[in-house]
């Protein structure tokens, strides 16, 4: 697994009739998404601005791309949930054990993980392209969104 540098932080949805809660997520680029692609996310989970033009070019969607082509895993540990490459899952559950246990140097990362803040209730990761979730429905939603259903 690469070093953990770019995580986008995941907020509750506030659903896809509503006004979007930030437009600018991505600065004025939409992140290279595409208006559809963006009404099936927002289904699940709303993207919090992390003020850095890393996340903006098109590195969020290409994560998703990789994601929706991959063999995936899904599971909990520590009170997160997870949905990755299955490959990666053994790599992914020892990273979230270590978030969990507030040992992540987060000046290692781009952006903080925002984890003392109630409205960022997962998590994208962008070098290893998993998501991590404090939230279950938005897990399962996400679990959805990518064909591996939960229930």
């Amino acid at each position: 697994m690469k070093r953990s540098y770019l995580i986008q932080r995941l907020k509750k949805p506030i659903g896809t009739d509503a006004p979007r809660a930030n437009l600018f997520s991505f600065g004025a680029t939409n992140g290279g998404f595409s208006k559809e692609a963006l009404e099936l996310c927002h289904g699940c989970f709303d993207f919090d601005y992390m003020g850095a033009a890393e996340f903006e070019w098109g590195a969020v969607p290409e994560a998703l791309a990789t994601i929706h082509d991959s063999s995936l895993a899904r599971g909990k540990i520590e009170e997160m949930y997870y949905l990755c490459i299955a490959e990666m899952e053994t790599e992914v559950r020892a990273f979230i054990e270590t978030v969990s246990k507030g040992e992540l140097e987060e000046r290692k990362l781009k952006e903080p993980l925002g984890t003392k803040r109630d409205s960022v209730l997962g998590w994208l990761e962008l070098d290893n392209c998993f998501f991590f979730f404090r939230d279950e429905e938005m897990w399962k939603n996400t679990c959805k969104l990518f064909g591996k259903d939960v229930d």
